[in-house]
Parts: C-alpha cells; structure tokens; sequence
C-alpha cells in the first residue's frame, strides 16, 4: 500500500514465484510460478480512495503448455528410399517473468530448468487459454540438407518406418478431444501444404519454416521483462547466452509481432555483456538497458514498423549494478522536457545513477543509499504526503528487503 507504506499481508499462490505483473484492468496481480508450469492472478480489490480493502487471495491459476519445435529432414535408407527423420528440441516452460499488452495477451519468459532445457519467449491468451511460441528473434541459417522445422503443433512424429511423418494440432481454443486433427505427408512440401490448409480451414497456428537458427531459440538466463506505461509495447531482455551477448527483443501488441534482435554486442562489442536492467517508457518510443553501460533504444518510429534502433550509449555509468526505470512521465515529447528526461540506474556500490535520456552521455546527478540494488527498480511520482521537496519516489530490492527512495529537486542536476 503505498499510500501509508505498508505490505498489507502475504497472499499463497504456486510454487516459487518470480515475475509479477499489474494486469490492465489494475485490479489484479499476475505472478509466474517458476517452480511450476502456471501463472498465478492474484484479486487486489477494486482502486479506491482511502483505506485499502487488502488483497483477497488468487482467483485463478492460467496453465503454461508444452512446447516443442520439431526438425523434421529428408534422408534416404540403404535401398534409396526417402524418409524423414524426427529431432525434437524441447524448452522449459516455467514462467519467469511477465507483462501484459494492450489486447489483453500476456507475454512472459520461461526459465532455464536443466541442461539443454533453455528458456523461451511466449505468448498466453487469456481468452483461448492459448500459448504462442516466439521464435522470429532467433534469425535464418540456411541448412545444406533438406528439412523443415515446425512450431507450436501438439506433435510430430515419424510412422511407417520414418518413410512418413504425421503432424497434429488442434483448433484454437478448443481442449475438447474433438478439436484434435492430424495430417500425414511423405515430402517436405506436402507437410507443408497440408499445414497451410489445416491452418486456414480448421483453426491451427502452426508454423512451418526451412531455414529456422534453431540454436538461436533458447534464453540461458534471467530473461528481464518491461512493458511501456500505455502497455503497446513490450520489451524483452536476455540476461545471458553462450559465446554471445544478450539481446533486446520488442513485442508490438497492436498486431502482436516481435522484432528481430538487437543484440548488445552491436553496442560494446563485448560478447560477455549480459542485461541486468530493463525499462520502457509511457509511449514505447524510448527504452533502456543496463549492462556495463547503459544503452537507449525504440522503435523505429512510434506507430511505425516493430523495428529496433540503437539511440545512444552512456559508457560513464558504474559497470556494475541492477535494475533500469524511466521518469514516469517520459514519452516521446520528453525530449523538450529536461524534468522528464531521466533515466534511473542501479549502482554495485549503493547509488542510483540518474543519466539523461537525449543527450546520455550527460549524468543527471545520484542518489546515495544504504545497500545497492539487487532487483528491479521502479520510479513513481510523489505522493500527496510528500514534502514539496520530494520530485520523485524510487522504489527497489536489496539485500535486505525493499527500500523506499525519495529524489529531491536538489538532486536532480539541469543540463549544463
């Protein structure tokens, strides 16, 4: 409760919870179980003024599917007989964190559970009680033998001694049995036309591609979730992968695509940079990221194609620390409002950096506290309460629990 600073009591939900999320209607909380296969929602209570009612305990618990991709390739037996064997990759499915856009469809990364299960980046609709499975951000390799990798079926599977194969989904919101439909090929591209049919005329939303970079699917670490404050834009941050860095990803929820990746690398250079930190601001025009250094990005133009671009970089800030958050009033007119235009960054050694949004390299100023950020940070306005001293309240977690930050005026240093 932030208007008296108090917690208002724990509330039971799954098994080792990690992300949480205020839903769109305000009233609900959205927690990934990451010890299971499910997303807690959570009933606030409606907004009110005055006292608080206190939560009351969770309402409903959305189910996270299986999902595979599956290599389906073209080889031949001893007697010169083609058939088509199977490899089935297989990803974790335990939600980590998450967010809500503007449709209504709730996105959220999975997990790493064991070796060679990564995470992902999904999709879940709450009104089909659907996931979708993200893999445009992993881009194209071209392979030197024929094959096909198919996305979000329920199975494939080889029969008649692999010289065919099988494919089956089900219609869209359906969990009845009788949604269940499968087909059967004996070539690449009769898999192929078989989906597209089964796709337009029976409800499926499977994917056949032949030049998917399967490797470049999986998420081996913390995968950092921000959503902008009118909830269009979503964007996604890899916390770490083998031999590369981690990369920035953006969800578009008007016609719900992902971009392509923007990877840090292109902006240090340095494939050992992970992201530790992630915010968007109110429109989606502006975001950033804190590894090392702290790097802006957006959209190609607000409205425009779900495209990334690099803004700019401040390499000044300490290389060390967690956590990213934008002034909550930070859109894409900001830029002619030097008050607005401030980015906040967590410290290993116990401060919150203040960086500017359009000329970063410029340091706003810091805000000294007692443990340094370990988690996410997060920035209001003042409240009624507050001293007319008081610009802005930093909220973040530490070591020894969540501290409460007030950022005066006098901290905040113009523009020279």
């Amino acid at each position: 409760d932030l208007r008296n600073e108090a917690f208002a009591g724990n509330v039971p939900v799954g098994s080792e919870p990690w992300g949480i999320f205020i839903d769109n209607s305000m009233d609900q909380l959205l927690i990934g179980n990451s010890g299971g296969t499910n997303i807690s929602v959570v009933n606030l209570g409606a907004r009110i003024i005055g006292p608080q009612p206190g939560t009351w305990g969770e309402v409903d618990r959305f189910q996270t599917q299986d999902l595979k991709v599956y290599l389906v390739e073209r080889k031949f037996d001893e007697f010169g007989i083609p058939i088509f064997p199977i490899t089935v990759f297989d990803y974790s499915d335990r939600p980590q964190f998450v967010a809500q856009g503007a449709g209504g469809e709730i996105l959220f990364s999975t997990r790493p559970a064991i070796e060679n299960l990564p995470g992902t980046i999904r999709e879940y609709d709450p009104v089909d009680r659907e996931i979708r499975f993200f893999i445009s951000y992993a881009g194209r390799a071209g392979s030197p033998s024929p094959q096909i990798q198919i996305v979000n079926a329920d199975s494939v599977f080889e029969i008649a001694g692999s010289r065919r194969f099988k494919i089956c989904d089900h219609t869209r919101g359906s969990v009845a049995p009788s949604g269940r439909s499968c087909v059967v090929a004996d070539s690449l591209s009769g898999g192929g036309l078989a989906v597209d049919t089964m796709n337009l005329f029976f409800g499926w939303d499977v994917l056949v591609l032949a030049d998917l970079n399967i490797p470049g699917i999986g998420l081996q670490d913390t995968t950092f979730l921000a959503a902008s404050g009118d909830r269009e834009f979503i964007a996604i941050g890899e916390g770490d992968t083998p031999e590369r860095a981690g990369r920035i990803i953006m969800y578009q929820s008007s016609n719900r695509t992902i971009t392509n990746s923007l990877q840090v690398s292109d902006l240090t250079g340095n494939a050992a940079q992970k992201v530790f930190g992630l915010a968007l601001n109110n429109d989606g025009s502006v975001g950033v990221g804190r590894g090392e250094v702290a790097f802006f990005f957006g959209p190609d133009s607000p409205g425009g194609p779900n495209v990334l671009r690099l803004m700019g970089t401040n390499n000044n800030i300490s290389p060390t620390g967690t956590g990213a958050a934008l002034h909550p009033d930070h859109d894409q007119n900001s830029q002619f409002v030097e008050a607005e235009r401030l980015a906040f960054l967590g410290s290993g050694d116990a401060r919150i950096e203040m960086v500017d949004t359009h000329f970063f390299e410029f340091s706003r100023g810091d805000v000294l506290i007692r443990d340094p950020v370990i988690g996410p940070l997060r920035v209001t306005r003042p409240l009624p309460t507050d001293p007319p001293e008081v610009a802005l309240r930093l909220y973040g977690v530490t070591a020894n629990g969540v501290v409460v930050i007030p950022v005066r005026f006098s901290e905040i240093d113009p523009i020279p």
